[in-house]
């Protein structure tokens, strides 16, 4: 039976994580790498409790890491820490790295892979649609002239013209983002 791990969220990792191993059929968790399991430091002394407490083990296939090893010059658990403090610097750097990226593909308004294309732009992003850049170059004159952002979004909405997904309903805060978006500010024509 697999392991089971609750984490409390309120948009990102909060950090409280409890680990529960369910007592029926398990004697423990076996992974390909450690990384697989965990890549937070403080995430594993609830694993190891929770093992400890149902008499379970770890074991790591790739890692050649067992907690039922009782060799006292295999030192598991500090193995474990030193497997889990290398993922979770390699998990910081590669996040590190795709910020960098997104940053970077934004100032020069190229496509961002695996988002939603932005109001305006065709799917491949290299173009903008007509009537929707329209739309926004409408609001950003609107702006300017001092209209209220949610006055604008609550008129789009009355005129029914639909949004990237293709909903008639218009968000002031994400017409605001629009609008202050250095994509879209580039392209505009007010």
């Amino acid at each position: 039976m697999p392991l089971h791990g609750s984490q409390a969220h309120n948009g990102r990792a909060s950090g409280t994580l409890s680990w529960t191993l369910p007592r029926a059929r398990s004697t423990g968790i076996a992974v390909l790498n450690i990384d697989r399991l965990t890549r937070r430091k403080d995430q594993v002394r609830p694993v190891l409790n929770a093992l400890e407490e149902m008499g379970g083990r770890l074991f790591s296939l790739e890692d050649e890491l067992d907690t039922a090893d009782d060799n006292p010059d295999s030192n598991t658990e500090l193995r474990l820490h030193e497997l889990v403090a290398r993922a979770e610097r390699e998990a910081r750097r590669t996040s590190e790295r795709m910020r960098l990226m997104a940053r970077h593909r934004a100032r020069r308004g190229l496509h961002q892979n695996g988002s939603r294309r932005p109001y305006g732009h065709t799917a491949d992003w290299r173009s903008l649609v007509p009537h929707e850049a329209e739309v926004l170059n409408e609001a950003a004159r609107r702006v300017v002239a001092g209209e209220a952002v949610f006055t604008i979004a609550r008129d789009f909405t009355a005129r029914a013209i639909p949004t990237a997904t293709g909903k008639t309903t218009w968000q002031h805060d994400v017409l605001r983002q629009m609008l202050l978006n250095a994509r879209h500010g580039r392209k505009a024509r007010i």
